[in-house]
């Protein structure tokens, strides 16, 4: 388990600064390569070719990506739960506690 922790401490802020940078960079390196008219075209074309609910999606999760790094870095920065849920031994009382019902002050209302 400590091997994962720190497997995931070492990688996790370089995914981190990757899906930020994919996300918020703007995907056209082609322009380079192409003219203006024919990476029109291209992406008309591949607009035409995706469904309408591709590019939100793919949006969000590229930005949802380093959410749930960071997310996930602080719940391993957290200290495990495990020591809370373990049984307790019980605590005798300082003092005698009364158990039985029979045995009530003087004055007290009765049931019956």
């Amino acid at each position: 388990m400590n091997g994962a922790r720190i497997a995931s401490w070492a990688s996790a802020p370089l995914l981190a600064c990757c899906a930020t940078v994919g996300a918020v960079r703007s995907p056209r390196p082609l322009y380079s390569i192409y003219s203006a008219e024919t990476m029109d075209r291209i992406t008309a074309m591949a607009r035409d070719g995706m469904p309408d609910w591709l590019e939100p999606l793919l949006l969000t999760l590229g930005l949802g990506a380093p959410v749930a790094i960071l997310v996930a870095l602080v719940l391993l920065a957290l200290p495990p739960a495990n020591a809370f849920f373990r049984p307790r031994t019980p605590v005798e009382p300082p003092w005698p506690v009364r158990t039985s019902t029979a045995a009530r002050p003087e004055g007290s209302p009765s049931a019956g």
